[in-house]
């Protein structure tokens, strides 16, 4: 792959986890830390080898649906429940070891974070607190802010390693506190607030073929960036 991007002049965004990790390797102890971060550094010195290129790398993709769907769903590895913030942070202390194996090889290294948008709405009529949805919708961005040190610095965290943010776009992407169905809300909509506050490099993925929104977002995403609201953030579409 390496040999035929560099044949065809493609840049690729090495993707290093996508849920999966080797079996016998505990996903919830230290080992696994270093393990990823060997494998990191292994990595970015196959590609150095090879390529001359500057390496672009998504240490971890969608650390926050992983969280969620191996933490607290029983949807993925590791099958847990009730402990999808600690699934968290310990895929962003590895994502963050990674980070500084990978520029340990190669200073020049880029950082791409993807990760999925959400919107959680509250419902009047459930009886629940507006603070409750907002809440549930805000963590959404946790993963970004471990990464950049803004909450748990113990984990080592630095604004440098939030290099590139990017988001997914899917058809599910959309929830309330009581489960009913909700009108869709454009992906443009819920994407320019998540990188206008951070003043970042973006990127979108519309990976979902059900998702209406994914044969226009790449133009209304641009024209958005551009307006008003967009405050000017440079934005690029992957998929």
């Amino acid at each position: 792959m390496l040999d035929a991007a560099t044949r065809t002049g493609t840049q690729v965004i090495w993707d290093l986890m996508h849920y999966g990790w080797p079996d016998g390797l505990d996903i919830w102890s230290p080992a696994f830390v270093d393990c990823f971060a060997a494998f990191a550094r292994a990595a970015a010195l196959h590609l150095r080898d090879r390529s001359d290129a500057v390496p672009f790398w998504c240490p971890i993709n969608e650390i926050s649906f992983f969280s969620w769907a191996g933490g607290d769903a029983r949807y993925l590895n590791p099958f847990a429940s009730g402990r999808g913030f600690e699934l968290k942070v310990q895929l962003a202390r590895a994502a963050i070891a990674a980070m500084r194996a990978l520029r340990d090889v190669d200073p020049r290294a880029r950082f791409v974070h993807a990760e999925p948008l959400i919107a959680i709405h509250h419902d009047p009529q459930s009886g629940r607190p507006l603070w409750e949805a907002q809440g549930w919708h805000d963590a959404q961005f946790q993963a970004f802010d471990l990464i950049a040190g803004r909450i748990w610095p113990q984990i080592d965290g630095a604004p440098e390693f939030l290099d590139i943010v990017g988001s997914t776009i899917t058809s599910t992407i959309n929830g309330c506190m009581a489960g009913h169905p909700l009108t869709w809300i454009p992906s443009t909509t819920r994407l320019c607030p998540t990188f206008c506050s951070r003043w970042l490099p973006a990127t979108t993925a519309p990976s979902d073929r059900r998702n209406r929104d994914r044969g226009g977002s790449p133009r209304r995403l641009a024209g958005l960036c551009r307006g008003r609201d967009g405050a000017g953030v440079p934005a690029g579409c992957a998929g």
